[in-house]
């Protein structure tokens, strides 16, 4: 500013959101005058130094006061710009995975400064001891539950009756699922290879039922397809409407497109459950940066899995004779609460989204936002979108159509997804129990008892708090009744002496 200048005032106005408005005025007061320069005072530039110390000297800030609230409090009610959030928050999440990165660090470095290998591979080499049984086991289970598929087109091409298809489909079924979990039990498989192989048992167990109940529905779908005569016999079908054997050639055509190689091979590594028909969503190309990096996601998901097992969790279940059964819980929670994120972030972000991008399938949704549900029904409508997907589609329509009410069909797909979760552990540990059957069943009085209570937020976000308290303690308190009797009852002394608590 020039001396003979009076004022210069700078106006700065940002929005922080819609409804608010911070005002700030910076007033830079030169008094400087002229008739004061010209009536001969000299020396204000000795007193006051240059303009530029002047003006330094003589900043004033001062701020409008605005009632707004503060920025979580505005997330909180949704008055916060939603496309200012990640900006606003990506501190938060690089602080949280800083945090989560020095406690696991931590652990690799003490073993170090112990004079120890950063981490304890004896859990690895126990897992891996029965790696090619696993393997074998897991190929024959996988080439065995092809037979789906060929009995689908030896049917289409009359070479098997519908009554033979039906009973051999079955027995496929049943020979897939007793053999695989009968074989699992009768083997000496630590848990971890066991879960493996009884959760893929069942994964293909209901890609088998899926797509044989779609191809059945689209045949039955065909109009003048006869199944009594042969698909390339020329005799017309003795039958009151007298088609004519082009019409009925071109349905047997038609039903050919249902049972083809190409569909039935593309949904068996397609990370879906349910077939359609008519095909699915591709993408154009394999991005190579997002798919390495949800394979380094993968291994570092891995890695946290097995140090929070080594570390955390062994320890406990090996001192169980010492320890009462509320203080295993009560330690258990936080590791078991951390073992099931990383899980689910393993399997469903993590190798979900490497299957779904080697096989160019598009539809990535997976999983919904079961961190903010209200009920155990609730989460498992959203934690697992593939499963829930299956029970809709071929137990809850099922059910409505043999005229269930909605409550009884929703208890029936609840039953059925309880019985198969009891058989995975019953297996795993080889030992039925009926823990998480009852823990699941006992659900359902709880939904209809509070069904529609929680519409309000306040009361919503009480529901939710009660949530995930189960959540903690749910998985600390199952692995307390089912791994604990496994451990103890099983010779792990060359396990236990290497994997000290």
């Amino acid at each position: 500013p020039k001396t003979g200048s009076v004022s210069v005032v700078s106006d700065i106005t940002f929005a922080q959101n819609e409804s608010t408005e911070i005002l700030c005025t910076r007033n830079l007061n030169c008094c400087a005058n002229n008739q004061n320069s010209k009536s001969g005072n000299t020396d204000y530039t000795s007193r006051h130094g240059d303009d530029d110390e002047l003006i330094e000297d003589r900043y004033r800030y001062s701020t409008r006061l605005i009632a707004r609230n503060s920025i979580f409090e505005q997330l909180e009610t949704n008055t916060y710009p939603v496309e200012r959030v990640p900006d606003t928050l990506y501190g938060v999440q690089n602080a949280l995975w800083m945090i989560v990165g020095l406690a696991l660090i931590k652990i690799p470095v003490v073993r170090m400064l112990n004079n120890q290998f950063p981490i304890d591979l004896s859990l690895l080499q126990w897992c891996f001891t029965g790696f090619g049984k696993t393997m074998l086991v897991y190929a024959l289970m996988t080439i065995g539950s092809l037979a789906t598929f060929f009995l689908q087109r030896l049917a289409v091409l009359q070479w098997l009756s519908p009554a033979s298809f039906e009973l051999l489909y079955r027995l496929t079924l049943y020979v897939h699922l007793v053999w695989t979990n009968r074989t699992i039990v009768g083997s000496e498989l630590s848990p971890i290879p066991s879960f493996f192989l009884c959760t893929q048992a069942v994964v293909t167990f209901m890609k088998m039922h899926s797509y044989y109940s779609e191809v059945r529905m689209n045949l039955n779908s065909i109009p003048n397809l006869n199944w009594s005569t042969s698909l390339y016999s020329n005799k017309v079908p003795a039958d009151p409407c007298h088609i004519a054997v082009d019409s009925r050639r071109a349905a047997y055509a038609e039903a050919l497109k249902y049972v083809g190689y190409r569909d039935f091979f593309y949904f068996w590594v397609a990370p879906t459950l349910v077939y359609r028909p008519e095909g699915y969503l591709r993408t154009q190309r394999i991005r190579i940066l997002f798919l390495l990096r949800k394979i380094g996601a993968g291994v570092g998901l891995i890695s946290v899995i097995y140090i929070l097992a080594t570390e955390h969790f062994l320890p406990v279940i090996f001192k169980a004779n010492e320890t009462r059964l509320a203080e295993i819980v009560a330690v258990l929670v936080l590791p078991c609460t951390l073992i099931f994120f990383a899980l689910f972030f393993l399997v469903f972000e993590s190798m979900l989204n490497i299957a779904g991008e080697l096989t160019f399938y598009a539809d990535r949704h997976f999983y919904d936002d079961w961190w903010n549900a209200t009920s155990m029904s609730e989460f498992s409508r959203k934690w697992n979108r593939p499963v829930h997907e299956w029970l809709r589609q071929y137990v809850y329509t099922e059910a409505r159509r043999q005229h269930f009410s909605k409550s009884k069909a929703q208890a029936s797909t609840f039953f059925f997804s309880a019985i198969f979760h009891e058989l995975i552990l019953a297996v795993t540990f080889r030992r039925p129990r009926i823990f998480l059957l009852g823990l699941m069943m006992l659900q359902m009085p709880l939904i209809e008892l509070f069904r529609g209570t929680f519409q309000n937020q306040h009361k919503r976000r009480l529901a939710n708090i009660c949530f995930w308290f189960g959540m903690f303690v749910g998985p600390a308190l199952l692995s307390m009744l089912y791994a604990r009797e496994w451990f103890l009852e099983n010779d792990f002394s060359q396990l236990l002496t290497r994997v000290q608590p």
